[in-house]
């Protein structure tokens, strides 16, 4: 696994970079992007470096980017709305197991992991049913 070597000049001391003048922002992201894709002094290992370009090419089109550790509690409130849920169904999901809750403490009861987990998991299975639906389709002439 190879490291970070910024050995090009230092694409942090562009104050464009960080002003919040948003085309100012762009410019300095799609240029850190090209320096990163191609100077052969700065290696990151391939999904570092996807992660990263990622991260530019969202700021550079004016994203808003929050990073946040996958072990952090959250509130039955903040786990529904990150699957666009009611509380009440969110309550259902955990008493299920649908969701893994953790601890008895119910005003931090869920990991942001395990939601993060659950709707991958609804995701694929939507994308599964979706798939079985278009092969269906196509099979029987529909499509």
């Amino acid at each position: 696994m190879s490291v970070l070597e910024l050995t090009a000049p230092n694409i942090f001391s562009d104050p464009s970079f960080f002003s919040e003048d948003h085309q100012g922002m762009a410019k300095s992201a799609a240029e850190m992007i090209a320096l990163l894709r191609e100077d052969p002094a700065i290696s990151l290992p391939a999904p570092v470096l996807d992660f990263v370009v990622d991260a530019l090419e969202r700021v550079a089109s004016g994203q808003v980017i929050t990073g946040i550790p996958l072990h952090t509690e959250l509130t039955i409130r903040q786990a529904s709305e990150i699957l666009c849920v009611s509380e009440q169904y969110m309550n259902k999901l955990l008493d299920s197991g649908a969701i893994a809750s953790h601890g008895a403490d119910m005003s931090h009861p869920v990991v942001l992991k395990d939601v993060l987990e659950y709707k991958e998991r609804k995701k694929n299975l939507r994308l599964g049913v979706l798939a079985e639906l278009v092969e269906e389709s196509q099979t029987s002439g529909a499509y």
